[in-house]
Order: structure tokens, then sequence, then C-alpha cells
């Protein structure tokens, strides 16, 4: 079976094509670690080297653009191969600051099963917010990394670079966002449809699976108010993105950002230097992985 990909899109007239927040990346990235995974079964069980393979495969494509660790929910090799897929994309949109999809249809799932079967783009509807994916690939792991990290110049795709990646990370389709995905004799199928109000999230929902994820701690401000030095302590190792706020009247405004490595490390120290004046300030701490939002308490100087 051939790893020919092809990318569909389909949307209203204001629509010219799905942009993302993430940069495409420079170069392709490499497949090794995939050859772990049979490309070519539609299994779910997902073996020990095929994870640690996958994993090593996406964790060096991830890097490249400044991103940590890929971590899976706890329940993932549990899930079916479309329920494994609606994990990837949402693990990749959210660790970029997108919103989740908010679930997977089982009727969507039926169109990106007849995709897979038919070995070529459908689309689940016409003149709406839409776009679908196809991979001469039966696995998840496969057909998400030459999706999302080898759709370059050069790829399987070269006719529209990166456009399924594109389709992952869209986010500009009106609310709310579902997905399918299913697999037939030719390959594997993804649809993304917007402004989805008649399917119904009955296969699985990412408020559901978010449980399944490591806990994302509260950060904890410090400020040595003899010092312009703030220290946020974090805990956990979840990639996480805090941003440090101040209370301007009406709104929260961001001072300044940071992105925690995704290492494994029990605890890790944010040191950042600023001109305290008097105010209230803050913490937002956004837990990629599970896109859950804790706030810390605020900080008055006087």
């Amino acid at each position: 079976m051939p790893r020919f990909v092809a990318v569909g899109l389909l949307a209203v007239s204001l629509l010219t094509g799905p942009s993302a927040v993430a940069v495409d990346p420079r170069t392709n990235s490499s497949t090794n670690g995939l050859q772990a995974c049979d490309e070519y079964s539609s299994a779910s069980y997902v073996s020990n080297t095929c994870l640690s393979g996958a994993l090593s495969a996406l964790n060096a494509a991830r890097a490249n653009e400044g991103l940590g660790r890929f971590l899976l929910p706890s329940n993932f090799r549990s899930l079916s191969v479309p329920q494994q897929m609606f994990v990837l994309v949402n693990i990749e949109r959210v660790d970029r600051g997108l919103w989740p999809v908010f679930g997977e249809s089982s009727r969507l799932n039926q169109v990106g099963a007849a995709s897979g079967a038919s070995g070529m783009d459908i689309l689940p509807c016409n003149s709406c917010w839409a776009a679908a994916n196809w991979a001469g690939t039966l696995n998840a792991f496969w057909s998400h990394f030459l999706w999302m990290y080898d759709d370059g110049p050069g790829g399987p795709n070269g006719s529209d670079p990166w456009g399924h990646r594109h389709n992952i990370l869209v986010n500009n389709f009106p609310g709310p966002l579902l997905m399918g995905a299913g697999t037939g004799r030719n390959g594997t199928g993804e649809v993304f449809e917007g402004a989805d109000t008649s399917d119904r999230a009955d296969v699985l929902t990412w408020t559901y699976e978010s449980a399944y994820f490591t806990p994302i701690h509260t950060p904890t401000l410090h400020v040595p108010l003899s010092t312009n030095v703030i220290q946020i302590q974090l805990k956990g190792h979840s990639h996480t993105t805090v941003k440090l706020q101040v209370w301007n009247g009406s709104v929260w405004s961001t001072l300044a950002n940071y992105v925690t490595p995704g290492t494994a490390a029990a605890a890790a120290l944010w040191t950042k230097s600023v001109a305290l004046h008097r105010g209230r300030y803050r913490i937002a701490a956004m837990g990629n992985t599970r896109y859950t939002r804790v706030i810390s308490g605020t900080v008055t100087v006087l």
C-alpha cells in the first residue's frame, strides 16, 4: 500500500484555507523509530516497542519546534484507533495554545472510515466549514506523523506542503469543532467539521479524556518585595505555559510568558526580573496537555 497522502478542504466563501498559530517546520522530520510500529496494521494494540519508537520520533520532531515531550493519557492503549487519532490531534493542538477539538462523532467516524476505504478525501458536508486528510497507512502513529511532520516540500504531499498539518491545527473554524477518523482497506481518513451543531460527540470528548492525563499542579507565586524579581515555583512535569499578569483596573494584562521544558523534574523555578509597581499581580498557568486553566492567588504590591 503506498504512503500517498491527500488533503481536502471545503468551507464557506470567506474561508480560503485553514491557518495555524504554529509556524510550519523548515524541513520534514525523520520517521526513525516509527518502524517499530506496523504501519499497515489497523489493530489498536500498541506494544511497548511501538510506543517507545513512536514517542522517540514524535519527541525528536517536536524538539525542532521547541515543544516538550509528547505526553499520552494513561488509557491510550485501551482506545480504538479512531479514538487514538482524536487524542493525538488534540495533544498537538493544545500544546500549541489552540482550543482542542470538542469531541469525536460516530457519524464523522463513518466518513473517516469511508475515506480510508476509498483511498481519497471525503468531506463530511457541502458548503460548510470542513477539512479532510487521507493517508495510505493504517496505524494511528504513522498516519498522524506523516500528516504533522513529514508533509512539507519534498515529502509525499509535495503538491500542498503542510496541508494536512494545517487541517489538524486549523484555528479559524467556528465552534463547536468536532472530528472523526477511521480506517479502511486503502488507508486512514480523518475529517474535521466546524460550526457542527448537528452531530453529537458520542464517541469521546476531550473533557472526559482529560482525566487520564498527569494532573497539572497549581504554580506558586513568590514576590520578594525588596527586589524587582518575581519567582514562580512550578511543580509536576506537564508541558505548561505560564503567564505573569498585572491588573490594570479592568482586565489582567500579560507582562511575560514562560513555557516549561516538559521534563520530568519534580519542580522548576522560573525567575523573572520585572519593574514592580503598585498593583495586583498573579500568574495564569495553561496546562497545555489538558488545557485546564489554573490561577494563582494574587499578590498586592503596596
